[in-house]
């Protein structure tokens, strides 16, 4: 009985050994590979102060080629007048996009949006209600290396929807313009 025990136990250290070692030597699955993280972060403080995050996850459909989610939440807060008195907005904004993005040479490419947001709107009259946005948005950007997997990128984009947009009667819109700027980092897994 002795001498079973003096040969199981190695032999069971040796099993357990090599399947450690096979373990280590399996390969991540491919879809993981593939994928990527990451996302942008906004601030701005005084007379019109807002916070905003957008986290984003992407797949490399080719090595030229990825696709992905943006979720997008933004907290606004400033004071305007309404006749002789001062109001004081404070809005949370969020929403959602699905992404393509095609490198065409070195750091550069080009990327086209569909983006789904729900706003505070502020009217003249001092109401405010919830109101949806959609937005096609189209442009491009460069992605350079920070990193063994990290990128940082800067994208400019056209709202090719900011004219539909009822700007009559409404003080605050999603965006005050038809151009969008976004910069953040993206990582690998």
């Amino acid at each position: 009985m002795k001498n079973r025990i003096v040969y199981f136990i190695p032999t069971l250290l040796l099993c357990f050994h090599l399947s450690i070692a096979q373990e280590e030597q399996k390969q991540r699955p491919a879809f993981l590979d593939k994928m990527y993280i990451g996302g942008g972060f906004g601030a701005g403080f005084g007379d019109y102060t807002f916070v905003s995050v957008s986290p984003i996850i992407g797949y490399h459909v080719t090595p030229r080629l990825s696709t992905g989610v943006r979720l997008m939440y933004q907290y606004t807060t400033f004071d305007y007048n309404l006749g002789n008195r001062r109001q004081k907005y404070k809005g949370n904004d969020y929403g959602a996009g699905l992404f393509a993005r095609q490198m065409l040479f070195g750091p550069v490419f080009l990327q086209a949006e569909y983006e789904y947001l729900n706003f505070d709107g502020l009217y003249s009259d001092g109401t405010q209600r919830r109101e949806d946005f959609n937005s096609f948005l189209a442009g491009g950007g460069i992605s350079q290396p920070i990193g063994r997997n990290a990128f940082f990128f800067l994208t400019a984009l056209y709202n090719f929807s900011y004219d539909r947009f009822d700007k009559s009667n409404s003080v605050r819109l999603p965006y005050d313009s038809p151009i969008v700027l976004r910069v953040g980092i993206t990582a690998g897994f």
